[in-house]
Order: structure tokens, then C-alpha cells, then sequence
């Protein structure tokens, strides 16, 4: 059963894949509305303790310290939004959207590159996977 503040976080997530498919960008206006929306719903819906979400935080920092020894091959904006979704989700279910999109993103990425002959320097957004895993975790 889904909740309302599954929807808004998915309506949320959805856009910011959509903007990030197209311009490769993640703009700060949608993290600050993610950000608003994540923390007024942990205060007011989400029933889990502090040490979950403290772990979803944890998983954005580290994809935060990955980007910049990788010179953002995995963006800011990507670590800060699962840093926002860690608030909201928690460790556990983090992790799992986060493999998801993974495993997304690479199946997608062998398509392309044997349908296209796309080598590994072409980039792709994160988001839009981010948003699918999200979905596929919150709402099946």
C-alpha cells in the first residue's frame, strides 16, 4: 500500500530524472524542494529510528566521497539527492534503491554500448535509474 508521502517523494524523484535525462543536471531548486519535502515528512510520517536514517546518510557520504576521488564520475548532485533519500528512506531500503538503479544503469549502458557501439567515456544520468529503482522498491 503506498502512502501519500511515497507519491510526493516519486512525483519529486520523477522530475528530477526527467530535467537530468535532459540536461545532465540536477538543479539545486529540485534538491531544495527534496530536501523540504524529505525532512517534513521524516518529522511527520516516517516511524523509523534515528540510527536508519543516520545509515542512509552515511550511504550518500560515502557516494559523495566517491565523487570527488573520481572527479564526479558519479555527480554532486546524485550523491546529495541519496544523501535527501537516506533521510527519508533509511539505510536498508536506500541501499536497496540505490543497487537497483545500479543494475539499472548498467543494463542500460550494455545496451547501448552494443547497440550503439558506445564506449565506457559516454556518460548517462543517474537520476532517471534512481527514480525506476525507487519505484519498483516503494511501490511492488
Amino acid at each position: 500500500m503506498c502512502k501519500i508521502a511515497d507519491c510526493i517523494i516519486a512525483v519529486i524523484l520523477i522530475a528530477a530524472g526527467y530535467k537530468d535525462w535532459k540536461t545532465k543536471q540536477i538543479s539545486l531548486r529540485m534538491l531544495l524542494l527534496l530536501g523540504i519535502a524529505v525532512v517534513i515528512l521524516r518529522i511527520a510520517v516516517v516511524e523509523d529510528t534515528i540510527v536508519s536514517t543516520l545509515g542512509g546518510v552515511l550511504i550518500g557520504i560515502l557516494l559523495l566521497g566517491i565523487s570527488k576521488i573520481t572527479g564526479e564520475s558519479i555527480g554532486y548532485g546524485d550523491s546529495w539527492l541519496i544523501i535527501l533519500l537516506g533521510i527519508y528512506l533509511g539505510g536498508k531500503i536506500l541501499l536497496v534503491v540505490v543497487l537497483g538503479a545500479c543494475v539499472y544503469a548498467g543494463l542500460f549502458s550494455l545496451l547501448l554500448c552494443l547497440k550503439k557501439g558506445w564506449n565506457r567515456k559516454y556518460t548517462i544520468p543517474f537520476v532517471p535509474f534512481l527514480a525506476v529503482a525507487y519505484l519498483g522498491v516503494v511501490f511492488l
